[in-house]
């Protein structure tokens, strides 16, 4: 299988003014690695009744579950589906966060926004699209701007597999795809970041 990140990441950013919204749509194609592949790799033994080895066959063959991780990453599982949105206070901030700015709706004390997941069929009619979606209210400090550097997808996984703290185990953190912005992203007090990803499994 491989797994093609098709970051058509639709960043609407709504400048409020009164009652009269000025929305901003920006599209980045590509993501920071190209994809990963996934193949079956087997290894077949057949011993005999001593124990001995009579047999051994190894060989690879291609991923036919396609559908089955399209579904995982959509499905309603004990997972938390968020998009990080990265708000720097320049835009050669890389990925340091502003302490100036976060998201309204943003979890667990980071910038973390859960999103929406839905299973889609692709050009094909497969279902083996992913897509999610998740928007940003910013409350920014100050009235200087600030800057959208990257944006990234994040599965906080429970039960809980990820490093283990004082307190027991943290919410695992996986990413599945990310974007630091070629041109980062002009960003005020009030205005809304909507994104969405299509997770295609090809």
């Amino acid at each position: 299988m491989r797994v093609v990140v098709l970051l058509l990441a639709i960043l609407a950013l709504a400048a409020f003014i009164g009652c009269q919204a000025k929305p901003m749509v920006l599209s980045e194609s590509g993501s920071e690695s190209e994809g990963i592949k996934v193949h079956g790799d087997w290894t077949v033994e057949v011993t005999n009744p001593d124990g001995s080895l009579a047999t051994r066959k190894q060989f690879a063959n291609a991923f036919k579950g396609q559908h089955l991780v399209a579904g995982f990453l959509s499905y309603d599982l004990e997972v938390d589906r968020t998009i990080d949105f990265f708000v720097s206070d320049s835009p050669s901030g890389g990925l340091v966060s502003s302490d100036e700015a976060n998201c309204k709706e943003s979890i667990l004390k980071t910038d973390f926004v859960l999103a929406t997941a839905i299973h889609a069929p692709n050009d094909d009619g497969d279902l083996y699209n992913s897509v999610w979606s998740a928007s940003c209210t910013l409350e920014i400090n100050g009235d200087q701007p600030k800057f959208l550097t990257k944006v990234e997808t994040i599965m906080l996984v429970t039960p809980k597999i990820g490093k283990k703290s004082a307190g027991g185990f943290v919410h695992g953190v996986w990413s599945l795809s990310s974007k630091e912005l070629a041109e980062p992203i002009e960003v005020l007090d009030g205005q809304v970041i909507a994104a969405t990803v299509i997770l295609s499994v090809e």
